[in-house]
């Protein structure tokens, strides 16, 4: 009977024990540690190439095609581009040209003329920040946070390409940088091809 009753009672004083350690009090438990976001690593593969004949469906006037890229149509006519003016002291520039080393710096306000591009050969356009941040146009992932830096409207028979300027994608405005693009050109996004009203093949 003693025996019973001793167990009974160290039972009774267990369930206690655990009823008051959960109410506690605790110490504080270690902090956990912040998550770190893993870097994005630029990508430069271009998307696939273009195949020729691809129909260029004419562009509504109203479209806004953001992580689009502009390709040439394959005419001897030169592309030009020129940069809306905007304040020099805010140190960026853009630079456009064909993705290689001859691509060039645009003044603002100033006009270049890019040459003709063969059928699928893309302009690229990219705007250079100061401490070396660079956002490109096209994919998202060609840029350090993963997201696209470029929106590509028409205005008449011109493509305008306007840049977001900041990391994490800002105020999404994508007026930071204003270039227009003239010339046989068209706008490619997931595979599509989108022509201006007058610049249909």
């Amino acid at each position: 009977m003693r025996a019973w009753a001793a167990a009974a009672a160290g039972a009774l004083a267990l369930a206690i024990g655990l009823l008051l350690w959960r109410k506690g009090p605790h110490p504080p438990a270690e902090p956990a540690a912040p998550s770190v976001p893993k870097p994005v690593t630029p990508s430069r593969t271009s998307p696939p190439p273009i195949p020729p004949g691809t129909e260029c469906r004419p562009i509504p006037p109203l479209a806004r095609l953001s992580g689009a890229r502009l390709v040439g149509l394959g005419s001897a006519t030169p592309i030009t581009a020129s940069q809306l003016p905007w304040d020099p002291d805010e140190g960026k520039a853009v630079r456009v040209g064909d993705g290689g080393p001859n691509a060039r710096m645009i003044d603002s306000p100033r006009s270049v003329d890019l040459g003709a591009f063969a059928w699928g050969r893309e302009v690229e356009l990219s705007i250079h920040l100061p401490g070396g941040v660079v956002f490109r146009s096209g994919p998202a992932e060609r840029n350090p946070d993963g997201l696209p830096h470029v929106r590509v409207f028409p205005l008449g028979d011109t493509w305008m390409v306007g840049f977001e300027d900041m990391h994490g994608g800002g105020d999404r405005d994508f007026d930071d940088a204003v270039v227009l693009i003239q010339g046989d050109v068209a706008a490619e996004l997931n595979g599509e091809l989108w022509c201006l009203p007058k610049k249909r093949p």
